[in-house]
């Protein structure tokens, strides 16, 4: 079964985005508290916060970043749901169990945001 919800929001900041900095984590953290912000700079990381965003049950995950982020982080959350769910679990299955999403697009083309309606002028 899924881990229990807290009824909370998770957001994850890609630094490596073009317009993210890591002095948006003590905003973020501000308004989600510490335990709700992940900061990641490398595939590794991001895998890291897909899994404890997994296993923390969270309502809301809100990456920001570009398309690679937003993209990212639902494959691995996908991949770790799946793992979670054993030998029967399918790919339509984890995607029911997905948490909603949310969007920040703040890369470089944004061409996903522009897509699913979060396009941001500059």
């Amino acid at each position: 079964p899924p881990p229990q919800s807290r009824g909370n929001t998770a957001v994850v900041l890609n630094t490596n985005a073009r317009s993210v900095s890591p002095s948006l984590a003590p905003v973020c953290e501000s308004v989600f508290g510490k335990d709700g912000v992940f900061v990641t700079t490398t595939a590794e990381e991001a895998r890291d916060a897909a899994r404890r965003i997994v296993k923390g049950g969270y309502d809301l995950v809100v990456p920001v970043g570009g398309d690679g982020t937003l993209s990212g982080l639902v494959n691995y959350m996908c991949e770790e749901i799946m793992r979670e769910g054993g030998e029967g679990m399918t790919v339509e299955g984890a995607m029911a169990e997905m948490p909603a999403m949310g969007y920040v697009p703040l890369g470089t083309g944004n061409g996903l945001g522009y897509v699913v309606g979060c396009n941001v002028r500059r």
